[in-house]
């Protein structure tokens, strides 16, 4: 419903909040509730929605991070040891969409490491070291030896 073309005005306030409740306490069973939230959003939204992605990297996967490091945090409280597991459980999410979402890049790290093994970047490495650097409108620019 909240990726309903309608209610798009909605959504950036909506994840906004969620992500203000995962850090900020002292109730850390709503914390807990939004970590678990969001852990649905990644597993339903990553790679249908354009740009979640990149949100999901830059703006929620930090805050699994800096829940724990809030001042409220303390490990002797009953409810640290749920909100820690639904941190933990989200960043799974994360990493198991991304592992779904991402075989081009498997594709390109294997083809990097093929690469590798023919030597090919010991080859280019040499030939840019013996390149020519010019300025060209203030800037350096290093030209390959013909």
């Amino acid at each position: 419903m909240l990726a309903a073309p309608r209610n798009s005005a909605h959504t950036a306030p909506s994840l906004r909040l969620l992500l203000t409740g995962c850090v900020e306490g002292p109730d850390l069973n709503l914390q807990r509730q939004c970590f678990a939230i969001l852990q649905r959003l990644v597993e339903l939204w990553v790679g249908s929605i354009p740009g979640f992605e990149a949100y999901v990297l830059n703006e929620v996967l930090p805050v699994c991070f800096s829940a724990p490091a809030q001042p409220h945090f303390s490990l002797k409280n009953a409810a640290a040891l749920p909100l820690l597991e639904s941190s933990a459980a989200l960043q799974k999410a994360i990493l198991a969409e991304y592992a779904n979402a991402q075989p081009a890049a498997t594709e390109k790290k294997a083809r990097a490491e093929r690469m590798a093994k023919k030597g090919f970047f010991k080859k280019w490495l040499k030939k840019m070291a013996t390149a020519e650097v010019v300025t060209i409108q203030g800037k350096l620019v290093r030209l390959a030896p013909e």
